[in-house]
């Protein structure tokens, strides 16, 4: 998740439109991670994020889904896991209903910022 995040930090001025409105490959990345809201710039508290569903991912950006429309346009990501994690804050480009496995899901397009350090609280 490192290297990915360092190549998203090289990449950042790369997002272009296409036909798919990303210039980057999109990879498949279904797996939970967490999201919260990001207003001012700062990482949240640990207690604000809730799980997501990943969809996919690409050095400028990564799409998930949820049960609730985006209330702001700003979130922080928590991506990897355990002492790996790293936070990133993302802008929401994008917010659609889908049907995915049970049910009816918003599925949020998000475009990587810039990360989020923990020591800056």
């Amino acid at each position: 998740m490192a290297d990915f995040v360092s190549s998203t930090e090289e990449d950042s001025d790369a997002f272009a439109m296409t036909s798919d409105r990303r210039l980057r490959e999109r990879r498949p990345y279904e797996v939970m991670q967490q999201m919260a809201p990001c207003p001012d710039g700062k990482l949240p508290p640990l207690t604000s994020f809730r799980p997501v569903r990943c969809h996919d991912l690409s050095s400028s950006g990564v799409s998930f889904d949820t049960t609730t429309p985006p209330l702001d346009e700003f979130v922080a990501l928590a991506l990897g896991g355990g002492k790996d994690v790293v936070y990133l804050r993302a802008r929401v480009a994008n917010s659609f209903r889908v049907n995915a496995g049970g049910g009816a899901v918003f599925r949020i397009g998000c475009e990587f910022l810039n990360r989020l350090n923990p020591a800056d609280k």
